[in-house]
Protein backbone atom coordinates (compact mmCIF):
# COMPACT_ATOMS: atom_id res chain seq x y z
CA UNK A 1 0.00 0.00 0.00
CA UNK A 2 0.96 3.57 -0.88
CA UNK A 3 0.95 4.66 2.68
CA UNK A 4 2.45 8.51 3.01
CA UNK A 5 0.49 11.72 0.69
CA UNK A 6 2.65 12.91 -2.08
CA UNK A 7 4.96 9.81 -2.90
CA UNK A 8 6.18 9.12 -6.07
CA UNK A 9 6.88 5.17 -6.97
CA UNK A 10 9.04 4.79 -10.09
CA UNK A 11 9.73 0.95 -11.11
CA UNK A 12 12.32 2.20 -13.76
CA UNK A 13 10.70 -0.63 -15.99
CA UNK A 14 11.33 -3.74 -13.42
CA UNK A 15 8.58 -6.01 -14.42
CA UNK A 16 6.47 -6.95 -10.96
CA UNK A 17 4.51 -10.09 -11.56
CA UNK A 18 2.33 -12.81 -9.91
CA UNK A 19 2.93 -16.62 -9.45
CA UNK A 20 -0.26 -17.62 -9.70
CA UNK A 21 -3.13 -15.49 -11.95
CA UNK A 22 -5.67 -17.83 -10.02
CA UNK A 23 -4.59 -17.18 -6.50
CA UNK A 24 -7.03 -15.04 -4.94
CA UNK A 25 -4.02 -14.01 -2.44
CA UNK A 26 -0.92 -13.51 -4.54
CA UNK A 27 -2.74 -12.38 -7.61
CA UNK A 28 -4.62 -8.90 -5.44
CA UNK A 29 -3.61 -5.70 -6.50
CA UNK A 30 -0.09 -4.37 -6.51
CA UNK A 31 -0.48 -1.11 -5.31
CA UNK A 32 -3.10 -0.44 -2.96
CA UNK A 33 -3.71 3.29 -3.15
CA UNK A 34 -5.26 4.72 0.29
CA UNK A 35 -2.75 8.00 -0.07
CA UNK A 36 -3.33 11.33 -1.61
CA UNK A 37 -0.88 12.55 -4.39
CA UNK A 38 0.21 9.50 -5.48
CA UNK A 39 2.18 8.96 -8.90
CA UNK A 40 2.76 5.39 -9.85
CA UNK A 41 5.23 5.28 -13.39
CA UNK A 42 7.01 2.68 -15.21
CA UNK A 43 5.76 -0.28 -13.96
CA UNK A 44 5.56 -3.36 -15.91
CA UNK A 45 2.58 -5.53 -14.35
CA UNK A 46 1.35 -9.03 -14.97
CA UNK A 47 -0.63 -12.13 -14.11
CA UNK A 48 -2.63 -10.25 -11.35
CA UNK A 49 -6.11 -9.74 -10.34
CA UNK A 50 -6.18 -6.60 -10.09
CA UNK A 51 -2.61 -4.31 -10.71
CA UNK A 52 -3.99 -0.91 -9.28
CA UNK A 53 -6.70 -0.89 -6.61
CA UNK A 54 -7.71 2.94 -5.18
CA UNK A 55 -10.46 2.34 -2.58
CA UNK A 56 -10.94 4.95 -0.56
CA UNK A 57 -11.33 8.87 -1.32
CA UNK A 58 -8.01 9.74 -2.76
CA UNK A 59 -7.41 12.95 -4.33
CA UNK A 60 -4.61 13.52 -7.10
CA UNK A 61 -3.53 10.14 -8.11
CA UNK A 62 -1.36 9.95 -11.34
CA UNK A 63 -0.77 6.43 -13.18
CA UNK A 64 1.62 6.90 -16.17
CA UNK A 65 3.81 5.15 -18.33
CA UNK A 66 2.83 1.55 -16.73
CA UNK A 67 2.03 -1.57 -19.01
CA UNK A 68 -0.53 -3.78 -17.62
CA UNK A 69 -0.82 -7.61 -19.35
CA UNK A 70 -2.49 -10.54 -18.08
CA UNK A 71 -4.82 -8.78 -16.03
CA UNK A 72 -7.77 -11.74 -14.55
CA UNK A 73 -10.18 -8.50 -13.41
CA UNK A 74 -9.40 -5.30 -13.59
CA UNK A 75 -5.77 -3.75 -14.82
CA UNK A 76 -7.28 -0.53 -12.32
CA UNK A 77 -10.31 -0.43 -10.13
CA UNK A 78 -11.94 2.66 -8.10
CA UNK A 79 -14.93 1.74 -6.01
CA UNK A 80 -14.60 4.98 -3.88
CA UNK A 81 -15.32 8.40 -4.12
CA UNK A 82 -11.93 9.55 -5.14
CA UNK A 83 -11.38 13.44 -7.31
CA UNK A 84 -8.72 14.18 -9.66
CA UNK A 85 -7.50 10.49 -11.38
CA UNK A 86 -4.84 11.45 -14.08
CA UNK A 87 -4.11 7.91 -16.48
CA UNK A 88 -1.94 8.86 -19.27
CA UNK A 89 0.24 6.58 -21.43
CA UNK A 90 -0.22 3.06 -20.44
CA UNK A 91 -0.62 -0.02 -22.30
CA UNK A 92 -3.42 -2.42 -21.46
CA UNK A 93 -3.05 -5.64 -23.37
CA UNK A 94 -4.70 -9.65 -22.56
CA UNK A 95 -5.13 -11.96 -24.40
CA UNK A 96 -7.85 -14.61 -24.73
CA UNK A 97 -5.84 -17.08 -22.78
CA UNK A 98 -5.35 -15.42 -19.85
CA UNK A 99 -8.61 -15.91 -18.67
CA UNK A 100 -8.89 -19.61 -17.17
CA UNK A 101 -12.83 -18.77 -16.28
CA UNK A 102 -15.11 -17.51 -18.45
CA UNK A 103 -17.18 -16.35 -15.74
CA UNK A 104 -14.12 -13.71 -15.03
CA UNK A 105 -15.65 -10.13 -16.04
CA UNK A 106 -11.87 -8.80 -17.58
CA UNK A 107 -11.95 -5.38 -17.80
CA UNK A 108 -8.99 -2.87 -19.04
CA UNK A 109 -10.38 0.18 -16.49
CA UNK A 110 -13.13 -0.06 -14.03
CA UNK A 111 -14.25 3.35 -13.13
CA UNK A 112 -17.06 3.43 -10.54
CA UNK A 113 -18.96 4.70 -7.05
CA UNK A 114 -18.23 8.14 -7.65
CA UNK A 115 -14.76 8.94 -9.25
CA UNK A 116 -14.73 12.71 -9.84
CA UNK A 117 -12.86 14.46 -12.66
CA UNK A 118 -10.59 11.45 -14.34
CA UNK A 119 -7.93 11.77 -17.48
CA UNK A 120 -7.54 9.37 -18.90
CA UNK A 121 -5.48 9.79 -22.20
CA UNK A 122 -3.20 8.53 -24.87
CA UNK A 123 -3.96 4.92 -23.65
CA UNK A 124 -4.08 1.89 -25.20
CA UNK A 125 -5.83 -0.74 -24.06
CA UNK A 126 -6.38 -4.16 -26.65
CA UNK A 127 -7.63 -8.19 -25.84
CA UNK A 128 -9.68 -7.45 -23.02
CA UNK A 129 -13.47 -8.42 -22.51
CA UNK A 130 -14.18 -4.94 -21.76
CA UNK A 131 -12.15 -1.56 -22.68
CA UNK A 132 -12.83 1.50 -20.22
CA UNK A 133 -15.62 1.23 -17.61
CA UNK A 134 -17.43 4.27 -16.03
CA UNK A 135 -20.48 3.59 -13.70
CA UNK A 136 -21.51 6.09 -11.17
CA UNK A 137 -19.14 8.63 -12.23
CA UNK A 138 -18.66 11.76 -13.89
CA UNK A 139 -16.88 14.68 -14.88
CA UNK A 140 -14.11 13.06 -17.14
CA UNK A 141 -12.28 13.43 -20.05
CA UNK A 142 -11.37 10.42 -22.44
CA UNK A 143 -9.17 11.44 -25.26
CA UNK A 144 -6.85 9.95 -27.86
CA UNK A 145 -6.96 6.45 -26.65
CA UNK A 146 -7.14 3.43 -28.67
CA UNK A 147 -9.34 0.41 -27.48
CA UNK A 148 -9.39 -2.76 -30.04
CA UNK A 149 -9.91 -5.89 -30.08
CA UNK A 150 -12.46 -6.27 -26.84
CA UNK A 151 -14.65 -8.91 -26.63
CA UNK A 152 -17.59 -7.40 -25.00
CA UNK A 153 -17.43 -3.56 -25.94
CA UNK A 154 -14.66 -0.65 -25.83
CA UNK A 155 -16.16 1.84 -23.74
CA UNK A 156 -19.67 1.38 -21.09
CA UNK A 157 -20.52 4.63 -19.84
CA UNK A 158 -23.43 4.13 -17.20
CA UNK A 159 -25.20 6.47 -14.96
CA UNK A 160 -22.35 8.86 -15.92
CA UNK A 161 -23.24 12.56 -16.89
CA UNK A 162 -20.35 15.35 -18.06
CA UNK A 163 -17.81 13.12 -19.65
CA UNK A 164 -16.13 14.43 -22.96
CA UNK A 165 -14.53 11.52 -25.32
CA UNK A 166 -12.88 13.25 -28.28
CA UNK A 167 -10.27 11.47 -30.85
CA UNK A 168 -10.46 7.96 -29.94
CA UNK A 169 -9.76 5.30 -32.40
CA UNK A 170 -12.24 2.38 -31.10
CA UNK A 171 -11.86 -0.46 -32.85
CA UNK A 172 -12.28 -4.17 -33.55
CA UNK A 173 -14.66 -4.49 -30.74
CA UNK A 174 -17.63 -6.52 -30.75
CA UNK A 175 -18.94 -3.34 -29.46
CA UNK A 176 -17.93 -0.01 -29.25
CA UNK A 177 -19.30 2.20 -27.18
CA UNK A 178 -22.45 1.66 -24.43
CA UNK A 179 -23.89 4.82 -23.22
CA UNK A 180 -26.89 3.02 -20.66
CA UNK A 181 -29.17 3.80 -18.01
CA UNK A 182 -29.57 6.55 -15.49
CA UNK A 183 -28.10 10.27 -15.87
CA UNK A 184 -26.36 10.69 -18.63
CA UNK A 185 -26.56 14.41 -19.05
CA UNK A 186 -23.86 16.67 -21.50
CA UNK A 187 -21.88 13.72 -22.76
CA UNK A 188 -19.60 14.91 -25.87
CA UNK A 189 -18.33 12.86 -28.46
CA UNK A 190 -16.36 14.90 -31.03
CA UNK A 191 -13.41 13.55 -33.60
CA UNK A 192 -14.16 10.11 -32.61
CA UNK A 193 -13.32 6.70 -35.30
CA UNK A 194 -15.63 4.14 -34.00
CA UNK A 195 -15.84 1.22 -35.99
CA UNK A 196 -18.60 -0.56 -34.44
CA UNK A 197 -22.13 0.51 -33.69
CA UNK A 198 -23.15 2.55 -30.75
Amino acid sequence: EAHNNNITIDCNGTRIQADDLNDPITGEAVFSIVRNGVIIKNCNMSHYRAAISIDFDINNTLLYNNTFSLIRDAAITVSSASQNLTVVENNFTNSSNAIANGTVINIGAAIGRGLVNLNFSHNKISLFQRGLELINTGNHTIINNTIIDSTLFGILLSNSSNNTLMFNNISNNTEGIIISSGNLRNITLPDLNCTEPF
